[in-house]
């Protein structure tokens, strides 16, 4: 949250508030058309004016120097003017619109308010354009580091942060001080970022975002201001992995082995791809210690699974799976481990005449069906179904046909018993036959 850092006023609940795309169209200026150096009675006159427009129209225009141009709703406006009744937040609202010198007494040089006018029009106009689709890329770029240019000017100017002090003492009132713009100067800087960040971390098209997130860190001198921001957003996914892998080593514990590698094939794998895109932002560290802890517990299942089934092929090729999916993790000493591993399991293959599980048969996708072993199986559990099924019928016959005579007994046991076994041995290659194709499947959507 862009809360202001300990050490001068209090937070500004209005920085939070305020985060994310609708940094300017939430902002009280732009919602109601009010000019910033307004009084009372003149916000007054406003709203007089927008709840008798309101009273007949549903909607109401956006200020008209906005480069939005979507109108809000009633509820919006008359919660906006509310607004002006918090100085505190009334300041912030200030910073991010519009000056120009059109009743200020501010006493500010006009290149002043014509710069901040400029950052705060190239900001809100890169927002508003993420909207259009046909915009190529690389110009929507240069608008995120044209905005970012343009603030990085002016939030060092100390003219900026003395006009808005002479604002706080314009509008008179104790709830707003010296220290609340001092608290302000801070947090600003984390507020401008969220639009970037939110619209990085929230859309599939983000490259060129990512590419002009770097220009922001200019906000502050001392940098990291946009890599906090994308860790906070993308906290979420740290805290799946963290918890993935927690109930993991609660399932390796129990012995459920392929329970803990399928929790974190299907969970933690895929929030470990979507942090990998961030790395550029986000602590590198942080992210190669959560890709590295995962990649070290798919090798930890899949030992306990290759040695547990070792004549089955379908779990062979399920842990060379898992060791596939930690190599394009893991990095360090555990990498040279984990490379050992998945070559002795080739090669223990190698000899039988199988092969390892390839993504692609005949130059297409594979499917359970494609795979010759996988076919034998099937036919041999079709086989195994097709006998048990001939023999049930004939035991009800011949049972509904003789059964006053209990010398026959004897001999319906015995057939009983065959049937039994039959059936055990239809159930074990049918499961067989499961196995394979969830490894298939599994492989294959890889």
């Amino acid at each position: 949250m862009a809360q202001a850092a300990a050490g001068g006023g209090a937070p500004l609940p209005r920085l939070t508030q305020l985060e994310g795309t609708r940094l300017y169209r939430r902002n009280v200026f732009a919602t109601t058309g009010v000019r910033v150096y307004a009084g009372g009675r003149a916000v007054h006159t406003k709203r007089q004016y927008a709840k008798t427009r309101l009273a007949v129209m549903s909607e109401w225009p956006p200020d008209s120097r906005a480069p939005f141009d979507a109108p809000y709703r009633a509820e919006e406006v008359l919660a906006a003017f509310d607004g002006f009744q918090n100085p505190r937040d009334r300041i912030v609202d200030e910073l991010l619109w519009l000056w120009e010198d059109d009743g200020a007494d501010c006493g500010c040089p006009a290149e002043v308010h014509r710069e901040h006018d400029e950052a705060v029009l190239a900001h809100a106009r890169a927002i508003a354009d993420e909207g259009d689709r046909k915009r190529p890329a690389a110009e929507l770029e240069r608008l995120w580091i044209d905005a970012a240019e343009k603030w990085a000017r002016v939030l060092p100017m100390e003219a900026i942060w003395e006009h808005l002090r002479r604002r706080a003492h314009s509008l008179d009132d104790p709830r707003l001080g010296p220290a609340d713009v001092e608290s302000l100067r801070r947090g600003v800087p984390e507020l401008l970022v969220s639009p970037i960040v939110e619209l990085a971390t929230s859309r599939p098209d983000t490259r060129h975002l990512l590419s002009a997130s770097d220009a922001w860190d200019a906000l502050r001198p001392a940098g990291r201001v946009v890599g906090r921001a994308y860790e906070r957003a993308l906290e979420p996914e740290f805290r799946i992995v963290n918890e993935k892998l927690e109930a993991a080593e609660r399932f390796h514990s129990s012995h459920h082995y392929r329970k803990a590698a399928d929790l974190l094939l299907d969970e933690a794998v895929p929030a470990l791809r979507r942090l990998r895109q961030y790395v550029p932002q986000i602590s590198r560290m942080r992210y190669q210690n959560a890709a590295n802890a995962v990649a070290r517990r798919l090798n930890l299942a899949q030992v306990q699974i290759a040695d547990e089934d070792a004549a089955d092929l379908g779990a062979q090729r399920y842990a060379i799976s898992l060791l596939e999916t930690a190599l394009e993790f893991v990095d360090g000493g555990d990498r040279e481990q984990i490379e050992r591993n998945l070559e002795t399991l080739k090669d223990r293959l190698a000899p039988s005449g199988r092969t390892a599980p390839a993504s692609t048969y005949g130059g297409r996708p594979r499917s359970p069906s494609d795979d010759p072993e996988f076919q034998a199986a099937a036919k041999g559990c079709l086989l195994s179904w097709l006998w048990l099924l001939t023999y049930t019928g004939a035991f009800l016959t011949l049972a509904f046909t003789i059964w006053p005579d209990l010398r026959a007994w004897y001999g319906w046991c015995i057939l009983a018993g065959f049937l039994l076994m039959q059936g055990r041995e239809a159930l074990k290659r049918y499961r067989v036959l499961m196995r394979e194709s969830q490894a298939l499947t599994r492989r294959s959507r890889w």
